[in-house]
């Protein structure tokens, strides 16, 4: 029996900051050897989007001959699920990277692994909605919340058994 482990990693470091820049300017008297200026500059973080894993990519053992790993993020439980928080009910873009390379831990072989998306207003995989890599406009729900589910397909034909890793990269902003 042939083994072979696909841990996709989440990437939970994807935090947008938009950032709002004051610039206030006063100027003083004139003095007698020129003139004087004050600039104030002050930065404030107005909105954060915080993505948060709530569970990996469970792909998990193959058999001997299976040619090929799929996990549907509408309807499969393996699928991974995260969080996007942030300001209630606006309007975000959402874009993913959908091909990436998972790389065997021991050799450095790699599979290309396909990745499919679904998200929702509501904690509920069954009606989340199919989301394609090209940007799309979505709405936070009214607690801030909209959820996804990561799935995706790999060849593995041929590929030799062992411990494969990469990671997942999405994209969230504010409109």
């Amino acid at each position: 029996m042939q083994i072979i482990r696909i841990q996709p990693h989440l990437s939970t470091i994807l935090f947008f900051t938009v950032i709002m820049l004051m610039l206030s300017t006063e100027s003083t008297a004139q003095q007698a050897n020129g003139a004087e200026l004050n600039i104030h500059i002050s930065t404030e973080v107005t909105d954060i989007i915080e993505l948060i894993t709530l569970r990996e990519i469970e792909i998990g053992r193959v058999q001997s001959g299976q040619e090929h790993v799929e996990i549907n993020p509408q309807t499969d439980a393996r699928a991974g699920l995260m969080l996007a928080t942030g300001r209630p009910e606006a309007s975000i873009r959402i874009s993913f990277i959908e091909t990436l390379e998972l790389t065997q831990s021991s050799s450095g072989r790699s599979i290309a692994f396909t990745y499919q998306v679904s998200g929702n207003h509501t904690d509920d995989q069954a009606t989340s909605e199919f989301l394609g890599a090209e940007n799309r406009d979505f709405t936070f729900n009214e607690e801030g919340h909209f959820y996804f589910w990561i799935g995706g397909y790999a060849d593995i034909s041929g590929v030799p058994g062992g411990q494969y890793n990469g990671e997942f990269t999405i994209e969230i902003e504010y409109n």
